[in-house]
């Protein structure tokens, strides 16, 4: 999703939280906790970000038995602790979709 679709999203959906968790290091390809922060930071990212060095989230809660490809890369919406669906943020029309369908629209 691009820095706009982030910011309206917050801006009209006031009641959605999102946490992002990014999980390890890998020098090589040059993701560090220093340069995700350094790029929320330049797209004014709206929400919470937890970063998980050690990869303890993924490893405790099994996340490789996910039968997706990207398994690194899950989003779901949630309310009240109870998961109502996969999320689609990486595709702004499905994303809005999926809110609309949780959520309602503004």
């Amino acid at each position: 999703m691009s820095q706009e679709l982030w910011i309206d999203l917050a801006e009209e959906h006031p009641e959605i939280s999102v946490i992002l968790y990014s999980y390890g290091e890998n020098k090589e390809k040059g993701r560090t906790k220093e340069s995700i922060e350094s790029y929320l930071h330049e797209i004014s990212f709206p929400y919470q970000v937890y970063y998980d060095k050690e990869n303890e989230f993924y490893e405790l809660n099994e996340l490789e038995k996910i039968p997706y490809k990207w398994k690194a890369i899950q989003s779901y919406m949630v309310l009240d602790g109870k998961v109502l669906g996969r999320s689609e943020f990486g595709i702004p029309e499905l994303f809005a979709q999926n809110i609309n369908e949780h959520f309602g629209s503004n």
